[in-house]
């Protein structure tokens, strides 16, 4: 029996001194072996083995004992099924330990907060984490995330040089920086092919296929992006109906009858938005749901998930009208804008602000530009006709630095393009714009489920990777912020899910924070909502729509 091998049972009841002795000396030998071996839940000394796949603590303790610098076997040993299992109950049941006594006696290291990370060596510049995963974790939500198939072999790009001398060509193409990235991303999964010998990345749910042309059901995709930039265009048109509105001119002055009130205002807020505390929520007053017209802008106050519902608003009683139900998590705040007319957003996010007593400033800011490339699906949520050119123009109307808090942590994901890289870092580019300084440098390795890149690492079309730029704001008005010379570099493995939808980095993030339970955060260009994080863009609700989620129950 090793430390913290104790169930619930045993906690519940008096233990006899013998038994009480035998423990207490089985934690002193555990600490005087402690050099000997590592916990396999945090590096620390004298924990048991916990199969789940769990990384090495952040800075923020998670465990009393002094950390060790060897890494923890890999958990991906376990079977599919052991692995889907221990995710579901170490997100339902985060309990804290009973055996925390005032004497020091008892340490449990077993009982950490759920984690999507299935493998981080010790000085964390190597990690794999799982999408799904980690977008649900930081929601805190018990239910799953739809995803799509994981690719166990790595495509073939056909557009690829066939001849000897094109591929020549093409290898003498190749960046410096490429170089430097692809020997990073090589040795990574090779450590972690080392410490990993089961499929990387956890069993999935995946979403429903999209029917083919003989059926009649309409893609979900397609339809939720349709309603996202309807409703994010609402804030725009709603301002044109208040500041001008001839009808009721004309009405006013007896040349014409006046309006029907109802009919007018079935008209001017085509869709009403509710809320209530989810079924499974323990509520501290009785249910109630208000009703109240589409608003662009919204927080949840609470400590429990919201249900949030959108419908239609019928112009008969009794008629069907579609509905689209969300999931807001605690603590969090959207504004769901188009960001190409940053004024209509910031109108919308200082009113909430002021409603609520919300931070104006934040400690992380991270955004994940719409830049141009061969993805026909991201094209749709931004007008793209300028280009490159236009983003930059667009992320630099949005007075973005506006927001940062002092020394606040940048983010900035861009593709493998030398070009987009020099938006961001070159002279006159973003972080110059917002004097922020790079520090490090954050590559998305995308995978397969063996550890494979999911194509050619140097083909001349498309790269498998892309950089997360990270930098720092200025701690005042009066510093210059410099790149700094030697980046810090990490490589963050993943198998890809829905397109385009990335890791979510909070729990990565978070140990650079001031204080990691207690910062702010923001999110542009966001498509999903986090816990206690501020998302921007006129896609922000996208992945927390009910139909991306499934549970247990439904399955």
């Amino acid at each position: 029996m090793q430390v913290g091998d104790y169930g619930d049972d045993v906690m519940e009841k008096r233990l006899p001194v013998v038994v009480c002795t035998v423990v207490a000396i089985e934690v002193a030998v555990a600490v005087a072996v402690a050099d000997a071996r590592a916990c396999m839940c945090c590096s620390s000394p004298g924990g048991r083995q916990t199969p789940f796949p769990i990384a090495c603590c952040p800075p923020v303790a998670r465990c009393p004992l002094p950390r060790q610098t060897t890494s923890r076997p890999a958990a991906a040993r376990l079977s599919d099924e052991n692995r889907a299992a221990l995710f579901s109950r170490h997100q339902k049941s985060p309990r804290p330990s009973k055996l925390d006594r005032a004497n020091g006696a008892f340490w449990r290291c077993d009982m950490q907060p759920p984690t999507a990370l299935l493998f981080q060596n010790p000085d964390r510049h190597v990690s794999l984490i799982d999408i799904p995963a980690s977008i649900a974790i930081a929601q805190g939500r018990s239910d799953t995330l739809l995803s799509t198939a994981p690719l166990h072999v790595p495509y073939a790009l056909h557009e690829e040089p066939k001849t000897a001398h094109a591929r020549k060509n093409n290898a003498s193409h190749l960046t410096q920086l490429h170089i430097e990235y692809r020997s990073l991303i090589h040795a990574a999964l090779a450590e972690i092919r080392s410490r990993v010998a089961g499929p990387w990345c956890l069993p999935r749910k995946l979403t429903p296929q999209t029917p083919g042309p003989d059926q009649m059901l309409p893609d979900m995709h397609k339809e939720i992006e349709a309603r996202l930039q309807e409703w994010s265009a609402l804030n725009e048109t709603k301002r044109e109906n208040v500041q001008f509105d001839l009808q009721q001119m004309m009405a006013s002055l007896g040349a014409t009858p006046g309006p029907d009130p109802v009919a007018h205002e079935i008209v001017v807020h085509k869709w009403l938005l509710s809320h209530r505390l989810p079924c499974d929520a323990v509520p501290t007053s009785p249910a109630t749901e208000a009703t109240e017209p589409w608003t662009s802008s919204f927080h949840n106050p609470r400590d429990h998930p919201l249900d949030l519902r959108v419908r239609e608003n019928a112009a008969q009683p009794g008629c069907q009208v579609p509905e689209y139900r969300f999931t807001v998590p605690p603590g969090a705040t959207f504004v769901l804008s188009d960001l190409s007319h940053p004024n209509v957003s910031r109108a919308a996010f200082r009113e909430l602000t002021d409603d609520y007593v919300l931070p104006r400033h934040f400690d992380l800011v991270l955004l994940d530009p719409p830049w141009p490339n061969r993805s026909a699906r991201r094209k749709g949520a931004y007008e793209m006709a300028g280009g490159m050119p236009h983003i930059k123009k667009m992320l630099l109307k949005m007075d973005i630095d506006n927001y940062f808090e002092h020394n606040a942590l940048v983010g900035v994901w861009v593709t493998n393009k030398e070009a987009m890289r020099t938006q961001v870092l070159g002279p006159g580019g973003l972080f110059e714009a917002w004097n922020v300084g790079l520090v490090e440098e954050w590559i998305w390795a995308k995978v397969t489920t063996q550890g494979e890149p999911m194509f050619d690492i140097d083909s001349s079309l498309r790269k498998p990777y892309e950089v997360l730029l990270l930098g720092r704001a200025a701690p005042n008005a009066w510093t210059k912020m410099e790149h700094v010379r030697q980046p810090t570099k990490k490589v963050i493995a993943a198998v890809p899910d829905v397109h385009s939808r990335k890791p979510c980095l909070k729990e990565l993030l978070e140990p650079y924070m001031p204080d990691a339970n207690d910062y702010s955060a923001l999110e542009v260009f966001s498509r999903n909502l986090v816990t206690g994080w501020t998302s921007w863009g006129n896609e922000a609700i996208k992945f927390n729509w009910e139909r991306y989620w499934t549970s247990e129950t439904d399955s």
